[in-house]
């Protein structure tokens, strides 16, 4: 049906936008584009429409009308930068009308737009940026400029850098012509002139200026350069290629201007001896040794000499920083630093080292010295009865698959992976091994999965299993704790009260619940137990309307003309732990495992958040590769893995957030678990709360 809808709304704007067309119609046109946008905008709403009930049912709604101002005002922002200045640096040639200005001011806009997409993090950081209190020994800056303002600077010095090239090529574009034989050549400098300055020059010194920004800013990229034995800048670095970047900054800024002078601009016409009178072709023809000015001006190019004097400025620049950038520092690093390498890098390895130790917090690590014997004697297991009784025994591979053997009751129920845990037991403290029991949809029969079934019968999961690290039972199973359905436990700490599971790591797919319908709440023998949701999960279904919007976001016309919901019912969503959670903070970076927890009855999800940044100076990069060597008889063999790969290429880590998920209701709580962290309070500063 709403496919069916949409089509009918978009052919009957098409149909009148045609009848304008032909009839030449203004007013009939106009209300043609306006009715077919305003019918591609209404079904476009009703998505944002669903995703904001679904934050305002979590309890974020500041959260997101907060993130989306911000990215609204990033992508206009872009996109009137990429727009505008795309549009003003090609002005001389609109204003002699030689050349288009649609295919620029759309590169230049579409460019923009996407810079405007992806800047919101860095805009929020620099915005509510805080001070570290450490300096980096090279250029003497906090560290918080690093990671706060240089991302954005950053930024905005590749928009600018669109924007200038974008607007250099319209330019040299603009001086070419087709003639009626189909030869090209250079229109005349004069023709193209505006105000005094040609439009290659014009746009040939802003991307200058730009350019000599960026090396200015490649002056802070030193201290995250891999030139040395280590990240961060390094001998050569600080001595050779430092002191290059001013040099080539300013030769950068001086020759991309020059052009612009007019004393500068005639003497370059004079030595080419253009005359600028008349238009030439172009003709393709290699120059004979030492005879450059002679084949600049049989070429035609004499004719257009901003177009040389651009070409020719650009040339000494690329020359000055392959020198400067790259040669040079490659010898000194080859011929000065490598057979002296000890004592020249000695001072950056050490910083290095304790700057990396800071990125990753390792520097708060408290170093102790424990006396050891080789000696292990009966009085020593006594006394440490309470350790040695709860050293881990169990694989958690293995009690997966006992877990799944004898405890997952029904096939449409999963164990998803184990994790484990500690829970303080009468006046013991043990470690445990917890898996929650999942509904999984996929796991029903085929003819079980219907649309009644996957959206209002099977909700929900049920219980958890709960067993010791260590104990076993005389037929070699697992000491369980807590175990079967309904759940029943072995101490009154681990009593469930409420086993529902509606949010988990297996919940992909949205379901309604307090429907018509019951839902099938657990097994009981022979027989099934229903109940319907009396929770406050989800978003209310309390009128048609909502009913209509999240037809159209899920199911279509089977949820919208569905007999089972009614206004007390509740469609739930996002109901995947680290999705859920995802949405709600996407500035941090989470835990692919999330784990389970038993608090007072109820069950809750617990998962990790991460700060973190690739900007801390001299820290070295965290890299998700492992590589684990063992042996098989005599041939040793190389195993790689990949250990969090969220965090892959950071160089600045913190476990600063948690987030607790109620696995009944949904609701998520975020915690601050490391208030020190510079990162997180930037976040608590913009997202107060």
């Amino acid at each position: 049906m709403y496919v069916v809808l949409l089509i009918a709304l978009v052919g009957s704007g098409a149909w009148i936008l045609r009848g304008g067309l032909r009839r030449r119609h203004a007013p009939q046109v106009r209300l043609g584009v306006a009715w077919v946008a305003a019918s591609l905008l209404f079904f476009a709403l009703l998505s944002f429409w669903g995703e904001l009930l679904w934050f305002e049912a979590v309890g974020y709604r500041a959260r997101f009308w907060m993130l989306l101002w911000t990215r609204l005002g990033t992508l206009a922002f872009g996109t009137a930068v990429g727009l505008l200045g795309v549009h003003l640096l090609t002005a001389p040639l609109a204003a002699k009308g030689r050349g288009s200005r649609t295919w620029p001011d759309l590169f230049g806009a579409v460019g923009g737009a996407i810079w405007g997409l992806e800047a919101w993090n860095e805009v929020l950081l620099f915005l509510n940026r805080v001070s570290t209190g450490v300096a980096e020994p090279i250029l003497g800056r906090d560290t918080g400029f690093y990671m706060f303002d240089l991302p954005l600077y950053d930024r905005l010095f590749w928009l600018l850098l669109w924007v200038s090239g974008v607007s250099l090529v319209a330019a040299v574009v603009g001086s070419f012509s087709q003639r009626a034989d189909g030869a090209i050549q250079l229109r005349r400098s004069r023709d193209l002139e505006a105000a005094g300055v040609h439009p290659v020059l014009l746009a040939s010194a802003v991307l200058a200026v730009v350019a000599s920004l960026g090396t200015v800013l490649d002056a802070f990229h030193l201290l995250y350069s891999p030139w040395g034995v280590v990240s961060g800048a390094g001998w050569t670095d600080v001595h050779v290629r430092l002191p290059a970047l001013g040099l080539v900054a300013l030769v950068t800024l001086v020759l991309g201007l020059s052009p612009t002078l007019p004393r500068i601009r005639a003497g370059w016409r004079t030595w080419l001896g253009g005359r600028a009178e008349s238009m030439a072709p172009i003709r393709l023809v290699a120059p004979s040794r030492g005879r450059w000015r002679t084949w600049l001006r049989s070429s035609g190019v004499a004719e257009a000499p901003e177009l040389a004097a651009t070409v020719a400025v650009w040339t000494v620049i690329a020359a000055t920083w392959l020198t400067a950038l790259v040669f040079v520092p490659l010898l000194v690093q080859w011929l000065v630093v490598e057979p002296n390498e000890i004592t020249l890098e000695k001072r950056y390895i050490e910083h290095n080292i304790r700057f990396t130790r800071h990125a990753f917090g390792l520097d708060r690590a408290e170093e102790r010295k424990f006396g050891a014997t080789g000696e292990f004697t009966e009085e020593m297991m006594r006394d440490n009865q309470h350790v040695l009784s709860e050293v881990r025994l169990w694989d958690w591979r293995a009690l997966d698959a006992v877990y799944k053997q004898f405890q997952e009751i029904r096939l449409y129920y999963e164990f998803f992976n184990v994790d484990m845990d500690r829970y303080r037991l009468g006046d013991r403290y043990r470690q445990v091994m917890v898996s929650a029991r999942e509904m999984a949809q996929r796991n029903l029969p085929a003819a079980s999965q219907t649309f009644v079934n996957q959206r209002f019968k099977y909700t929900h999961g049920y219980g958890l299993t709960l067993s010791t690290v260590s104990d076993f039972t005389p037929g070699g199973l697992p000491n369980l704790l807590v175990k079967d359905i309904p759940p029943k436990a072995e101490a009154p700490e681990l009593l469930v009260e409420r086993p529902q599971i509606y949010y988990g790591e297996l919940t992909r797919t949205p379901v309604v619940v307090n429907t018509r319908e019951e839902e099938f709440d657990h097994p009981s023998g022979d027989q099934n137990i229903y109940i319907r949701y009396p929770g406050s999960g989800g978003v209310q279904l309390g009128s048609w309307w909502r009913k209509f919007v999240f037809g159209w976001k899920f199911d279509g016309t089977q949820l919208l003309v569905s007999s089972y919901p009614t206004r007390d019912s509740r469609i739930m969503f996002h109901r995947q732990i680290r999705e859920r959670v995802r949405i709600l903070a996407p500035f941090l970076e989470w835990d692919s495992d999330p784990y389970i927890v038993l608090i007072d009855g109820r069950l809750f999800w617990i998962i990790d958040g991460y700060t973190t940044s690739t900007y801390y100076p001299y820290s070295e990069a965290f890299s998700s590769h492992e590589v684990i060597e063992y042996r098989e008889g005599n041939r040793a063999r190389r195993l790689a893995s990949r250990v969090s790969p969220h965090l892959d290429g950071a160089n600045y880590v913190r476990n600063s957030v948690k987030a607790v998920v109620d696995a009944f209701d949904g609701s998520v709580d975020f915690y601050v678990f490391d208030p020190a962290d510079p990162i997180v309070q930037v976040w608590d500063r913009a997202l107060p709360g």
